[in-house]
C-alpha cells in the first residue's frame, strides 16, 4: 500500500529524516511516536503529497506520490471545518467536488452519530463533535488512507475513548489504512496494529514494534491485559531515550 524508499528531508539545511525505508500494508495501522520536533507530522504530509521529499520516492499502490490526493487524507488537530458551513454541508462539499448526491451527507453524519448536528456550525459544536464532522467529512471523500495528526488531543478524556472506539470500527468497516500521530501511549495501544517510534537523524526509527495483544471493546480494559504494561513500559523508555 505504502512504500517509503530512502526518504531523506531537509528544512533549512536541517535533516529531518535521512535514508528512512518503511513498508505498510494494505489496511494496516500505524502510529507513529516520538519526541515533539522530530518529524511526525512532516512524515504525514510528505505521505499525503503534501511535500516532497529531499531525495528517495514514497510509492501508494506502486505509483510515485508526487502531490496531494484524494485518496490520501489528513486529518489535523485542528478540524479546520468552514465556519461559515453547517455540519452537513461542510459534508456536501465534499461530495459536490466528487460530482455524488448531497444525499449521502447524512449516511456520514449517521456514521458519526451526528445526524442531529446537521445544521449546527462549526461555533455551536463542541470539539469532540467537530472532529467527529471531520471524519465524516474525509470518509465522504472515499479515501485509501486517512492520515491523523493528533486529532484528539484536545478532546476530553472520556468523550476522545469514545469517539477513538467508534473510529476504530469505521476504520474497519471502510477497509482503510491509517496512519497516526499521537503522543498518548495508551491511545497508540488501544488503536495501532503496529507503533513505529522515530529515532535520531541518525537511525529514522528507533523500533517498529508489532502489538499483537487482542483487542477490546475499551481502553479501559485493554489496561488489564499484562501485555499492555510491557507495551506502555517499552515505548515509554524509547521515547524517553530519544530526548537524551
Amino acid at each position: 500500500m505504502i512504500k517509503i524508499n530512502n526518504l531523506s528531508y531537509k528544512i533549512d539545511q536541517k535533516t529531518i529524516f535521512k535514508n528512512l525505508t518503511l513498508d505498510v500494508s494494505k489496511s494496516q495501522i500505524v502510529t507513529i511516536m516520538a519526541p515533539s520536533g522530530r518529524g511526525k507530522t512532516t512524515l504525514l504530509k510528505l505521505i499525503s503529497g503534501l511535500l516532497i521529499p529531499t531525495s528517495g520516492e514514497i510509492f501508494h499502490e506502486n505509483l510515485k506520490i508526487t502531490a496531494p490526493s484524494k485518496k490520501r487524507v489528513i486529518i489535523f488537530q485542528d478540524h479546520l471545518l468552514f465556519p461559515w458551513m453547517t455540519a452537513k454541508e461542510n459534508i456536501d462539499f465534499v461530495l459536490k467536488a466528487q460530482n455524488k448526491s448531497i444525499e449521502m451527507s447524512l449516511h456520514f453524519l449517521n456514521l458519526v452519530k451526528l445526524a442531529n448536528a446537521q445544521n449546527l456550525y462549526p461555533h455551536q459544536l463542541s470539539g469532540g463533535m467537530k472532529q467527529r464532522v471531520g471524519i465524516a467529512r474525509a470518509l465522504a471523500s472515499n479515501p485509501e488512507i486517512l492520515l491523523l495528526d493528533e486529532p484528539f488531543a484536545s478532546i476530553d478524556p472520556i468523550i476522545r475513548n469514545e469517539i477513538i472506539q467508534e473510529i476504530k470500527v469505521l476504520v474497519r468497516e471502510f477497509n482503510l489504512t491509517v496512519f497516526l500521530v499521537t503522543h498518548n501511549i495508551e491511545e497508540a495501544l488501544y488503536f495501532s496494529d503496529r507503533i513505529i517510534v522515530l529515532g535520531n537523524q541518525s537511525d529514522d526509527i528507533a523500533e517498529d514494534i508489532l502489538i499483537n495483544m487482542d483487542k477490546t471493546e475499551s481502553i479501559m480494559a485493554l489496561k488489564k491485559n499484562p501485555l499492555f504494561s510491557e507495551f506502555e513500559e517499552k515505548i515509554y523508555n524509547l521515547l524517553k531515550k530519544g530526548l537524551e
